[in-house]
């Protein structure tokens, strides 16, 4: 299963020949500002989703979101949880392995929106670094 992971590949999406910008001739335009400000927006609006706080209550029942420290909180349920007769220690003992693969993924998840928002708000800053330096 392991190496399936590692190996998988997105399948290819074909392009629709009439969309915007594929046209190799037509010319290009950034608005710089613009850019930035949507990496920012992802990286503030979406990443406070994800990384926002538990419920003061922390109940099982409690349903929202599904913040980080939701997730973290209120997903780590395992054998103490669910009772010490064998059904219910094997129940807990899987619900706890796929907490730590839940949260692993997402905490990854969390991580990957962040690098991208940083990763194009750096690029813009590059690029226009690279203008003011070539407009001497």
């Amino acid at each position: 299963m392991k190496e399936v992971e590692e190996n998988w590949q997105p399948p290819e999406v074909p392009l629709h020949p009439d969309w915007e910008g594929l046209d190799e001739k037509a010319p290009r335009y950034m608005h710089h500002d613009s850019v930035r400000d949507a990496a920012r927006n992802l990286r503030k609006d979406l990443l406070s989703d994800f990384e926002g706080s538990a419920p003061a209550g922390g109940s099982a029942t409690w349903s929202g979101p599904g913040t980080f420290t939701q997730v973290e909180v209120l997903g780590n349920v395992g054998p103490k949880d669910t009772g010490t007769w064998p059904t219910a220690d094997y129940f807990g003992q899987n619900v706890a392995r796929s907490y730590e693969i839940l949260f692993g993924k997402y905490k990854e998840l969390v991580g990957k929106i962040e690098a991208i928002g940083v990763a194009i708000e750096k690029a813009v800053d590059n690029t226009d670094q690279g203008h003011k330096d070539s407009s001497a």
